[in-house]
């Protein structure tokens, strides 16, 4: 059965906002799979939605408006009884430790529900599969993001098993990833937005340029703690998001008149926002590559990507295979100065490019030696392509580099030949 959430009002694009809708006894699953690039389904788990067109809008869909998730098959769910939570609930998203994806692809829904009721309860399920799992406790992230909507904690269940809900309703993503004609940020979602963030913040200020650095965090943009030094040395204030609450993040972003990213997850926390940012530059690590453009240029006076690597050594899934998402950019000082000059942003020379090379050569060390928890479960090719990069960038250290990826690489083999042998089968075909 089916009943009215209260739909929405049409806005200046023609789409309906927040266009809720509620279904009665929806099953919940955890997830058994998510964001797993690998198979036909990237999601496996969540709600076992009715169906029929109005609920097929409340699934995960790609940039052409294809299903990306696939609800967990009814008695597959590891619990021999599933509880019913009596009472109207609103369906969220997925758990997990990344974020910049909790942000792009499942926290969208948040601010619609909200704004279609206010003191509405809301539904997470945890996931168990897939490259980012979640941990046993929400990350600190998720409730921030909560409070920064309004949403009390009392008010948010956590699946971690299968649960019938009484009445479960949700809204259609109002923007998604992947980019496509119906993937860009709905009009009326970006003035909820807005009114959020000038309600929280007050006015915004015009306060000069900020780089937003990761060198903190996930270094994957090589020699970046020089490049900072650069950047601070130029009069550029130099801001690491994980290190302020969330609420400060997005002030500072929004106050600043340019905000240079390395390219990653930070980029993300502008879809807390609506048209509210000056101007954005992202140093690309991917050339060619422009990191959610259709999501970050409706909310920004001006939007601009500059390609600055110099080579790009290939990443790698957690089972081993090549993701350039996750791959070491090395840059070229010469390529970043002459990239910001134009803007006002005025190096001169400040990256020391003997130190920068040593950091370089650090991060790709580093780099490597985290392949020691990689499986590297489809074989030699991704092993090649990142060994091979390694070797061709340069950096000091880059021998040592090689050696970890092939000591990675000679583990994984190992433990899957032993565990083969413990199986009984030997690797013997039938056996």
């Amino acid at each position: 059965m089916t009943s009215d959430g209260g739909g929405g009002d049409a806005g200046a694009d023609g789409r309906v906002y927040p266009d809720a809708r509620l279904f009665d006894r929806v099953e919940v699953a955890p997830l058994a799979r998510l964001l797993d690039e690998d198979v036909g389904d990237m999601h496996v788990g969540g709600p076992c939605w009715p169906e029929g067109e109005a609920a097929a809008a409340l699934r995960y869909l790609d940039h052409e408006g294809r299903p990306l998730d696939r609800p967990t098959p009814r008695g597959r769910g590891g619990a021999a009884e599933v509880e019913t939570v009596p009472g109207t609930w609103w369906w969220i998203g997925p758990l997990t430790r990344h974020f910049g994806h909790f942000l792009s692809e499942f926290a969208t829904r948040i601010r619609p529900v909200l704004d279609h009721d206010p003191q509405a309860r809301l539904v997470f399920a945890r996931s168990f599969g897939g490259p980012f799992p979640a941990p046993r406790a929400a990350p600190s992230f998720v409730e921030a993001v909560l409070d920064w909507h309004g949403a009390a904690l009392d008010r948010v269940r956590f699946v971690d098993r299968p649960t019938r809900f009484e009445r479960l309703g949700s809204c259609p993503q109002p923007e998604r990833l992947y980019p496509g004609p119906e993937s860009a940020p709905r009009t009326p979602y970006l003035d909820a937005l807005s009114a959020r963030l000038r309600a929280r913040l007050g006015p915004r200020r015009a306060e000069g340029t900020i780089y937003v650095s990761r060198a903190r965090a996930q270094r994957l943009y090589a020699g970046e703690i020089e490049v900072e030094a650069a950047m601070a040395a130029a009069g550029v204030r130099v801001v690491h998001p994980e290190t302020l609450p969330l609420a400060e993040q997005l002030a500072t972003i929004r106050n600043a008149e340019t905000a240079i990213f390395a390219e990653g997850s930070a980029l993300h926390l502008l879809q807390l926002g609506g048209r509210d940012f000056g101007r954005i530059v992202v140093l690309t690590r991917r050339p060619g590559h422009r990191m959610a453009e259709h999501l970050l240029a409706p909310r920004c006076e001006e939007l601009i990507y500059l390609d600055t690597a110099e080579r790009l050594l290939a990443g790698h899934k957690p089972q081993g295979d090549v993701r350039i998402s996750e791959g070491l950019c090395v840059p070229s000082p010469e390529r970043i100065e002459a990239a910001l000059a134009p803007l006002g942003v005025d190096l001169g020379g400040r990256i020391d490019r003997a130190a920068f090379r040593r950091e370089a050569g650090r991060d790709l060390r580093r780099f490597a030696r985290t392949l020691r928890r990689t499986s590297f479960g489809r074989g030699g090719r991704s092993v090649q392509a990142m060994a091979s990069g390694a070797l061709a960038s340069g950096l000091p250290g880059r021998r040592r580099a090689v050696a970890s990826i092939v000591l990675a690489w000679g583990r994984a083999a190992l433990a899957r030949r032993l565990a083969r042998l413990s199986s009984g089968r030997s690797g013997r075909r039938g056996s």
